[in-house]
């Protein structure tokens, strides 16, 4: 690692001023208060799916239930990319 990559990284993991931590149920609940449809998640939020190189990011998925939400979370924890659980849920204003 460069010293300009240590230093982003130092900046990033010991300077941030603000970090809150977020469950996918959270960011769903928003979503039905603003009217804002479920699309897709990076990485996926069901049990056992994955993204293939034919699938898009902006087809609806069915959303799954809050219990597989928990355990999806409780995996990306250890397996994500050494992130520790970090997602993106993708939504749509409803019309």
């Amino acid at each position: 690692m460069g010293d300009e990559k240590k230093r982003i990284w130092y900046l990033d993991q010991y300077k941030n001023p603000h970090e809150d931590k977020f469950s996918v149920s959270d960011v769903l609940e928003w979503f039905g208060k603003n009217g804002i449809e479920y699309v897709n998640a990076v990485p996926k939020i069901r049990l056992g799916q994955r993204f293939t190189e034919s699938d898009s990011l902006f087809e609806p998925q069915p959303v799954g239930s809050p219990f597989e939400h928990l355990l999806c979370q409780l995996k990306w924890i250890f397996t994500e990319e050494r992130e520790g659980g970090f997602f993106i849920l993708i939504g749509r204003k409803s019309a």
